[in-house]
């Protein structure tokens, strides 16, 4: 995937760069644009245009539990910051309310869609689970992850796969030893 993302970066389409910190129940969203992608997508000039585009094509839903339903987050524009001169990138800022606490989540992200090849967006979420990266494109528009434990969760599987972890390191250990005992 790293290679893959490192290509991606080189070469290739049209290509965005997002940040996303999820909370308890609040997202916030950092969207990193070139400008001259900005500019072949009639963008640059208009930043009202910008941030409408980018609101709109960027969605998130969270449940508070394992079963809930998912339910829209509302999303507003939080500002806008160019940098450089002439504009050499330009970020948009997004903030998003959740109804309920944020355990589980989908987020998506569609910019540019005009372009060809596809505009993608390299994402990165810290939430509290950890960090996930995701490469948005015309493949894949979503991504559905845990953002928190929940009050379903249960400490068993993980304690069984550190036991298993566990015993597995054991008999590593003790067939090094025998082999070397021969």
């Amino acid at each position: 995937m790293i290679a893959a993302l490192l290509l991606l970066i080189a070469h290739g389409p049209s290509k965005s760069f997002a940040d996303w910190t999820i909370e308890e129940r609040t997202a916030d969203v950092r969207v990193n644009f070139q400008s001259h992608d900005l500019t072949r997508s009639q963008h640059i000039g208009d930043e009202d245009s910008l941030i409408a585009a980018v609101l709109a094509g960027t969605k998130l839903s969270a449940a508070d539990r394992t079963g809930a339903p998912e339910v829209a987050c509302a999303g507003r524009a939080n500002g806008v910051t160019k940098v450089g001169d002439p504009v050499e990138e330009v970020q948009v800022r997004l903030h998003f309310e959740c109804p309920s606490s944020i355990a589980l989540f989908t987020a998506s992200e569609q910019y540019l869609p005009g372009l060809s090849p596809p505009h993608v967006t390299i994402a990165s979420f810290t939430t509290e689970q950890g960090g996930y990266d995701h490469v948005f494109g015309p493949e894949t528009l979503t991504l559905s992850r845990r953002a928190a434990p929940d009050a379903t969760d249960s400490k068993t599987p993980q304690i069984a796969g550190a036991m298993a972890l566990a015993a597995a390191m054991v008999a590593l250990l003790a067939w090094k030893a025998r082999s070397r005992v021969r």
